[in-house]
Formats: C-alpha cells, sequence, structure tokens
C-alpha cells in the first residue's frame, strides 16, 4: 500500500468516526433512533426524550437547559 493510500484510509476513517459522533444519540449513546431535535439545536432519540420527560412538569434540554414545550417543540 502506498503512502497516498495509507492517508486516504486514515482520512476515510476519521470521517466515518466523526460522522458516527454526530449521529448519536448522547442519552443511550447508540445512532440516532428517530431523531428529535429541540429548538436549541441539540438532537436525541425521541424514544430517548420521551423516557427523560416522564413525570416532569417542565420540560428542558439535556445540555443545555433550554426549556421547550412537550411535543410542540419538537422538529
Amino acid at each position: 500500500m502506498s503512502l497516498y493510500e495509507d492517508k486516504a484510509n486514515i482520512s476515510t476513517e476519521a470521517h466515518s468516526e466523526a460522522l458516527e459522533l454526530e449521529l448519536t444519540c448522547p442519552i443511550c449513546l447508540q445512532l440516532f433512533s428517530e431523531p428529535a431535535s429541540l429548538p436549541c439545536g441539540h438532537i436525541y432519540c425521541f424514544g430517548c426524550l420521551e423516557t427523560m420527560r416522564e413525570g416532569v412538569d417542565r420540560y428542558s434540554c439535556p445540555e443545555c437547559q433550554a426549556e421547550y414545550h412537550r411535543a410542540t417543540d419538537l422538529a
């Protein structure tokens, strides 16, 4: 394998890892399942957000604590 091919493989692996991180839910640490975007821009699995909201009167982003309204604010 040439040096160019080695660099290309490393670059591809780095991009793949970065993409996987972007597509991973910070709550369950799995690839997104039914991704839901909060008004603040943070994204989680819809099911993870539902679980976190059980028994809670006020809803807020797990990362930045920005408040939002139940389903009306989910994109």
